[in-house]
């Protein structure tokens, strides 16, 4: 089905109030939560996550839940994810634009969460998460079955 003809099906849908399908997960980072508290990070952390953060991967395939569930730790794996999403070439002309200023303030912001949430003392806690993420993507995408 073209992409025309796609986004017209779901702009009806929408405006007679009909919710869209969900699409399934392409990942087992799709299954977590896409949100997360930031109350306790500092004010420019918040910030981003507000502003800059929830409006981009809100939009984007996966949504926050891809980018929160991610197994990407590391500074360096984060630049590299981030300018990756900002170099995207624009596909619709309603799809957000990442600014320079606004992709460093994401990578620190996404650095940061990953050194809070997934390292030191919640390392642990982090893999148990992610291995359940994976058996049960695993599980939803192989009819229960494991290879």
């Amino acid at each position: 089905m073209s992409g025309l003809v796609l986004g017209v099906l779901l702009a009806a849908a929408a405006a007679a109030g009909v919710p869209p399908a969900k699409a399934p997960p392409e990942f087992p980072e799709d299954l977590g939560p896409a949100a997360i508290d930031v109350s306790s990070y500092p004010a420019e952390y918040q910030k981003t996550y507000k502003d800059v953060f929830l409006p981009l991967y809100g939009f984007l395939r996966g949504g926050p839940a891809r980018a929160l569930n991610s197994p990407l730790i590391t500074s360096d794996e984060w630049r590299r994810e981030v300018m990756r999403v900002k170099n995207r070439p624009p596909c619709c002309g309603a799809c957000p634009i990442l600014s320079l200023a606004d992709a460093r303030a994401l990578w620190r912001f996404l650095a940061y969460d990953s050194q809070v949430r997934k390292t030191g003392p919640n390392a642990a806690s982090w893999a148990e998460h992610y291995r359940r993420l994976t058996e049960r993507f695993n599980a939803e995408s192989h009819g229960g079955s494991h290879p």
